[in-house]
């Protein structure tokens, strides 16, 4: 039987988690400094994806790829958010964008940009669809109101921050 990509990524990551777990473990008994490399792990942890990125990993990057994971996007490409869930895009202001996304389930997903108040910002939005393996693309120019990307259906778990750059 196959195994899924989010199976194996699953174990791979309890695997290596467990591994470190035990790693920092014997630091402790050997006198190490635990609560330095736990420090280390948690900002890690707290600043993942295109928060922990140079903002120059994002200057030549129009177009942004993400794919649905049943209840939450995962980033495709740039670099800076392959593979991360619900990861931060960093755009310029003023500049054209587009974000591509594929379904890749049949649940009924969709994308919009959203402000503070959780509105639409100028009808940047793409109708729902629940086809496996369609994509969608939704071009848009960069201002400072757009604060989230959001899927409507799924708008509690499916959402992540959009980092509006002045380029000056």
């Amino acid at each position: 039987m196959p195994v899924s990509r989010r199976t194996l990524i699953g174990a791979v990551g309890g695997t290596t988690l467990a591994s470190l777990s035990g790693c920092l473990g014997e630091r402790e008994r050997d006198g190490g400094t635990e609560g330095a490399a736990e420090s280390e792990l948690e900002e890690e942890e707290a600043t993942g994806g295109a928060e922990s990125e140079a903002v120059d990993e994002w200057e030549d990057v129009d177009e942004i790829r993400l794919a649905t994971d049943i209840t939450v996007w995962i980033g495709v490409d740039p670099d800076p958010i392959d593979g991360v869930e619900n990861p931060t895009l960093v755009v310029f202001e003023g500049r054209e964008y587009a974000i591509t996304w594929e379904n890749r389930g049949e649940f009924l997903h969709n994308i919009e940009l959203r402000d503070e108040d959780d509105e639409v910002v100028d009808d940047y939005a793409t109708p729902p669809m629940d086809t496996e393996g369609e994509t969608q693309t939704l071009e848009f120019e960069a201002t400072p109101e757009i604060a989230e990307y959001v899927c409507d259906p799924h708008e509690m778990t499916m959402r992540g921050d959009v980092e509006v750059v002045d380029p000056a």
